[in-house]
């Protein structure tokens, strides 16, 4: 059986739910989350790693009820 798929998506990769977090392409410093979360979604945040001069990356993940955020 085909896992469904859309044309945005490579063919096996699963569509996602509505309500499943989707990650916001890239990785962030510290200081531009506020360019990123705003009212509204939900959001989870995760450390991403640390560039060479130790500052904190993170990764975003946001979901909004029914609908997609990306």
């Amino acid at each position: 059986m085909d896992t469904p798929h859309t044309p945005l998506l490579p063919p096996g990769v699963p569509v996602p739910k509505p309500d499943d977090f989707l990650r916001i392409p890239g990785l962030f410093r510290r200081w531009e989350l506020q360019q990123v979360v705003k009212p509204g979604p939900e959001f989870h945040i995760e450390p991403g790693g640390k560039l060479t001069d130790g500052t904190q990356l993170f990764a975003i993940y946001a979901r909004q009820q029914g609908k997609q955020v990306l």
